[in-house]
């Protein structure tokens, strides 16, 4: 039998937002990986907006720096993603 092995690592800093590939991640004591996930979009109604809710959030790319400190967006207008 095989041994499971772990093929690559990736955390999600904004949630619905593109995801960063490391090397390695701490796994915290809630079993949720440090910076995984740490902040979210929300709309003028203080909703939390997501894929399911909104497909638009799809064509927005998003790119960090090293430290995740700073963040770059753009839209891909290519996706062909309508208004909801």
């Amino acid at each position: 039998m095989t041994a499971p092995s772990l093929a690559r690592i990736d955390v999600y800093p904004v949630k619905s937002l593109d995801g960063l590939t490391v090397d390695h991640a701490e796994v915290l004591a809630s079993g949720a990986l440090r910076d995984d996930r740490v902040d979210a979009l929300v709309d003028a109604a203080g909703q939390f907006v997501n894929g399911k809710r909104d497909a638009r959030i799809h064509r927005v790319r998003s790119r960090f720096s090293p430290d995740l400190h700073h963040i770059t967006l753009w839209a891909d207008l290519t996706t062909g993603i309508t208004a909801a």
